[in-house]
């Protein structure tokens, strides 16, 4: 049986490519789509409750409504107080205001001071174990390693290189002990 190139036909042209181009398309505009939805509905959110906090807020800081609110008509409930009085009532406010600013002030600045006297704190007791960590390696590395006494008085260069590598095979063993936990 012989496959020459003359006794094969081509193919059909394929519409599984254009398929799939049309597709990945597809599935790209839609998931755009849906980030952009996605986006408008978490912004919508946001400032539909950043309004209702500025609400609250302005409901506990507003004035309990003695006096100089108008009604629905545009009139006052009560009559006006004389000018006098009124600003005497609204500096009040205003100085009880401030002083209420400056207390959530000295609040905040006193919890931001203890968060990071706690944070240094926690900063300094894991560099200190870290040191006492690394001080207990070195006293066991002292007591576990002793050079000989080959390697003491000015060697020779062969000695001086079977000392060293004495030393790192020993280094070696002793990471592995203390990676261990053995020592």
């Amino acid at each position: 049986m012989d496959f020459d190139d003359q006794d094969w036909e081509p193919a059909p042209a394929s519409t599984e490519d254009a398929g799939y181009r049309s597709t990945a398309w597809k599935v790209a505009a839609g998931v755009a789509v849906g980030m952009v939805i996605g986006g408008g509905l978490m912004h919508v959110a946001d400032r539909y409750l950043a309004q209702r906090n500025t609400v609250r807020v302005v409901q506990l800081v507003a004035p309990s409504g003695r006096g100089a609110e108008p009604s629905a008509a545009g009139e006052s409930t009560q009559p006006q107080q004389p000018t006098a009085e009124a600003d005497a009532a609204r500096a009040g406010r205003e100085q009880q205001q401030r002083q209420a600013q400056a207390e959530q002030q000295r609040v905040a600045e006193a919890v931001e001071r203890a968060a990071k006297e706690d944070a240094e704190r926690k900063a300094e007791a894991t560099r200190r174990a870290m040191q006492a960590a690394a001080e207990r390696k070195e006293r066991a590395w002292a007591m576990y390693y002793s050079r000989p006494p080959q390697c003491d008085d000015n060697p020779t260069r062969q000695t001086m290189i079977e000392c060293a590598n004495q030393f790192i095979r020993a280094k070696r063993e002793f990471e592995e002990i203390w990676s261990a936990g053995k020592r």
